[in-house]
């Protein structure tokens, strides 16, 4: 949607590091949407860097299976909002519809396409806090986020 805006910020958890991709225009509207069900899949990385995050071999598959998600969730009506890379494992995090009956078959159908076995996680969530307790960022990591993406407008 023309609100997007694609930001990433690291953070810590449980002692390891946290790479968060999240959809930051969809803060306007995000209270308006109609899904009341939190939607949180747990990809385990096949190879992860001692430290937990993905590998460079491995950003490619996962990525790519990453996107197919967001297109599932989207045909599905559900809303993607973002995704965290932590501690040996992605979470796609996304707002959905009642009954993801479909979109659970759609999603576990793309990842073992892939080679992947996702865990899948569906619940009741009206105060949509998938998106705002778990990407969204503290006010010292949106500090830092914009510190980051000055500092690498300034080097170019």
């Amino acid at each position: 949607m023309a609100e997007d805006a694609w930001r990433m910020y690291f953070a810590e958890m449980g002692g390891l590091p946290a790479s968060i991709v999240f959809n930051d225009g969809i803060a306007k509207r995000l209270d308006a949407l109609p899904l009341t069900h939190a939607m949180k899949i747990r990809i385990p990385l096949k190879s992860p860097r001692g430290d937990g995050m993905t590998t460079r071999e491995e950003a490619g598959p996962v990525n790519a299976l990453d996107e197919a998600f967001d297109r599932i969730i989207t045909e599905h009506g559900g809303e993607y909002l973002g995704r965290v890379t932590n501690n040996g494992a992605r979470w796609v995090l996304a707002l959905i519809p009642a009954d993801p009956r479909a979109l659970e078959a759609a999603l576990n159908a793309a990842a073992a396409e892939a080679g992947y076995a996702p865990e899948i996680h569906v619940e009741p969530d009206p105060e949509k806090a998938v998106y705002w307790q778990d990407l969204y960022p503290s006010e010292d990591d949106r500090q830092v986020m914009v510190d980051m993406e000055v500092q690498g407008a300034l080097q170019k």
